[in-house]
């Protein structure tokens, strides 16, 4: 059976109790939104990442960190990874953490080169940093018409969110968003393909 792992941001809890029933139910693995923009544009922290990341790890869980994107250029790409990380390193993730860039905003470029030029730019700048695990997450109809190209991008592990389907319909994903309501709970649920968030 694949394993699960879920997604956690401000609108989900924070509990100590909440990771632990995720853990009796096989969970694995949490991947906690830190930040969203950049210091001089959102400014966007999750105020609940700190204890989502610790209660999420004393539970058993791993925890990962995803930023969600809103450049518009290159150079803004650069500037959202160093706020990104900042807010990571803060809190005290280490090297062995995924850093994962979520690409799904309407503000960002429809021109395909240019968005894999700033997605390339975003881990460029998250790897010089100390953090070699990078992943890519979008719906399943970017990654299809596409929005970007899928076979430049420096992650190639690609988390594909789709809803309501048998099956991702991206070829080779590694990592299924299959539902956003896991178990009655308004709850972000994947399957891990290859291992590549919970071993």
């Amino acid at each position: 059976m694949t394993t699960l792992f879920t997604d956690v941001s401000v609108w989900n809890e924070d509990s100590a109790l909440f990771f632990k029933q995720l853990a009796t139910q096989n969970i694995k693995a949490a991947v906690v939104k830190i930040t969203e923009g950049s210091a001089d544009g959102t400014n966007y922290v999750n105020p609940k990442a700190a204890s989502q990341i610790t209660n999420a790890l004393n539970a058993g869980l791993q925890a990962h960190c995803y930023h969600f994107a809103r450049f518009t250029s290159v150079q803004d790409a650069k500037n959202e990874a160093t706020f990104f990380v900042q807010h990571v390193k803060a809190f005290g993730m280490d090297s062995t953490t995924i850093l994962v860039l979520d690409v799904e905003s309407t503000d960002l470029t429809t021109n395909p080169q240019a968005l894999t030029d700033q997605i390339n730019a975003f881990m460029t700048v998250v790897k010089a940093n100390g953090y070699p695990k990078c992943d890519i997450y979008a719906s399943a109809s970017w990654f299809n018409q596409p929005r970007f190209y899928r076979e430049k991008l420096i992650p190639q592990n690609c988390w594909v969110a789709n809803y309501g389907r048998p099956q991702p319909d991206v070829d080779n994903a590694g990592a299924w968003q299959f539902t956003n309501h896991w178990n009655s709970q308004n709850l972000d649920m994947s399957y891990d393909f290859n291992g590549f968030y919970t071993n």
